[in-house]
């Protein structure tokens, strides 16, 4: 099932819509799951998406990994599977994302991000509203 939404994700992202799907799916999932199968996912997608979108092979994995590692290290110092930490790891994520990839209108971009980050996380994570 995790892979088949993945697979989705880079389709969506590679051939229709400019939003990270993917990097999003990868966020929620490496919250979800803690596990090292993140990364290699991470990788795989990036892989894929690179070739989409025919830049230099290994752009986006390296992002992906960089970014993934770095939530996982601030694991142990703060609760990132609360609402705040995932509006504010999108909102840093994406504008980094779309400022390396060159992308224009990276502000409306980058909300609009945020807006489905924080309902794909009212769905996956499952947090009231109040714990901002």
């Amino acid at each position: 099932m995790i892979f088949l939404l993945l697979i989705l994700a880079i389709i969506l992202e590679g051939s229709f819509i400019s939003i990270p799907f993917v990097f999003l799916f990868l966020l929620f999932f490496a919250l979800k799951n803690r596990s090292l199968w993140v990364f290699a996912l991470a990788f795989i997608s990036g892989i894929l998406l690179d070739s989409f979108f025919l830049r230099n092979l290994g752009q986006t994995s390296i992002f992906f990994l960089i970014f993934l590692f770095a939530v996982m290290l601030y694991e142990r110092k703060f609760e990132i599977a609360s609402l705040s930490f995932v509006l504010i790891s999108s909102f840093v994520g994406s504008f980094i994302y779309f400022l390396i990839l060159g992308e224009a209108f990276v502000i409306p971009k980058v909300l609009v991000t945020c807006i489905l980050a924080f309902l794909l996380s009212r769905i996956f994570i499952k947090q009231r509203i109040t714990s901002i």
